[in-house]
């Protein structure tokens, strides 16, 4: 939506649904079900005390500003705004999770705003832990994005359960569960840092 003519993923949506003869402005427009679907959705989601946001790095301001800022751009379209997708953002920020500062400051930032944690995707490889859901620094940050595409790994799916919604509530591990790609059911125990975490790789710009 930023500058679909230079992002390989907007590329690759526009050649699908021009493939099955769907018209872009089905997903562009607001007087379209897809369209009025997608201009809908939040940057963010607060679900009891918990942040629900794609790269994870929640930036330093109050929850209140947080969404006036993000009503605004959304709303005048202002889509390449670095807010929105800058490289700290909370849509495209990665590899912040590697030190232990910045997670401190982002911990005690949110827990500033009243959350307890928060679920974040757009790194399998988060926490050193591939192709799982996985939780640190005491449940406080989950990541959920398995690697399920085939340049990720093409790992299998998982779903993150929170049975007792109750306990999203509380300032406590709200102790939620995995659904495996095989329909087991697992705890999610916290504790990926008793793994080596590998360094940051350099980007590949060939």
């Amino acid at each position: 939506m930023s500058d679909p003519t230079n992002d390989k993923k907007a590329k690759e949506l526009i050649a699908e649904i021009r493939e099955k003869n769907i018209p872009l402005s089905d997903l562009t427009s607001t007087t379209t079900p897809h369209g009025q679907f997608l201009h809908s959705q939040p940057l963010a989601a607060k679900v009891g005390n918990w942040l629900f946001c794609h790269a994870g790095l929640y930036p330093q301001m109050s929850w209140t500003d947080f969404q006036n800022k993000a009503d605004n751009l959304l709303t005048n379209g202002a889509y390449a705004d670095p807010f929105l997708i800058g490289s700290t953002s909370v849509l495209e920020a990665k590899d912040w999770w590697r030190d232990s500062g910045t997670r401190a400051q982002l911990e005690a930032l949110i827990g500033g705003n009243g959350f307890y944690g928060i679920v974040f995707g757009h790194q399998p490889d988060a926490f050193g832990w591939e192709g799982q859901i996985a939780a640190i620094d005491g449940g406080k940050l989950i990541k959920i994005d398995n690697g399920m595409a085939p340049e990720a790994g093409s790992h299998p799916g998982s779903l993150l359960l929170f049975g007792q919604p109750s306990l999203m509530n509380t300032n406590s591990y709200p102790n939620p569960s995995v659904i495996l790609a095989n329909g087991d059911t697992n705890p999610l125990v916290p504790g990926a840092l008793n793994k080596v975490l590998p360094p940051p790789q350099p980007d590949n710009e060939d």
